[in-house]
């Protein structure tokens, strides 16, 4: 598989502002000799995809069964012996206390309410093993146009709960060695039409003077 499909395979959409992420993923498993991670409430698995590439066993988890599509993708891979599929409620992750080196989550935290991420993180936390690592991307709010855009034409942008930066860090707060950044601007608004979203894409390169505040995802890692 080319570059090209293989983020495609990882990220879903938006790729030119998801894929920022991936050095700083890369960064975190190439330093620790990580063997088991844990995916949660990725439908498609494209950080199992990820993480199995890296060498890394993976369960690739979702609330309900991980559907065909997700199998038929990471098979594509020949990763059939790296990932495993299960059944998990993230405010109720059933493996023990101190079981997976990492665990991996995209996009999933704005499906809870603010009292019920907590219990979602503590559980993270739970079965993570000491020095073990989170690593994530999610959504955040971004400014005033970003949270217009997805009322208007995100059909769950209504639904979604967004974080704030403030709301990000206070989730993550009981974590060590936070490594947490900030990407896309211009993006949001032209991921339908290809050439748009490629220049959007290079002028987000220099709008480096854009505060962090002002970006609509989040990613990074951090350890236990």
């Amino acid at each position: 598989m080319n570059k090209a499909t293989l983020m495609n395979d990882i990220f879903g959409w938006d790729v030119r502002t998801w894929s920022k992420a991936i050095p700083v993923w890369k960064e975190c498993i190439e330093k620790n000799n990580y063997k088991k991670g844990l995916e949660i409430g990725n439908a498609f698995g494209g950080g199992s995809l990820f993480l199995a590439k890296h060498g890394i066993s993976m369960v690739c988890s979702n609330i309900h069964s991980p559907n065909e599509k997700t199998k038929q993708i990471h098979k594509r891979y020949n990763f059939n012996d790296k990932i495993e599929y299960d059944v998990i409620d993230a405010m109720k992750i059933s493996y023990p206390d101190n079981y997976f080196d990492v665990v991996f989550v995209k996009s999933i935290f704005g499906f809870f309410h603010i009292s019920d991420r907590k219990i979602v993180i503590d559980e993270i936390y739970r079965v993570l093993k000491p020095s073990g690592s989170l690593l994530f991307a999610e959504n955040m709010k971004g400014g005033f146009f970003h949270q217009m855009a997805r009322k208007l034409f995100v059909r769950w942008g209504k639904k979604w709960n967004y974080f704030s930066q403030d709301d990000l860090i206070d989730l993550f707060s009981r974590f060590n060695n936070k490594k947490i950044y900030y990407s896309g601007f211009l993006t949001l608004f032209f991921i339908r039409y290809k050439m748009l979203y490629r220049l959007a894409s290079l002028l987000d390169y220099c709008l480096f003077f854009i505060p962090d505040s002002e970006k609509y995802v989040s990613h990074g890692y951090m350890s236990k």
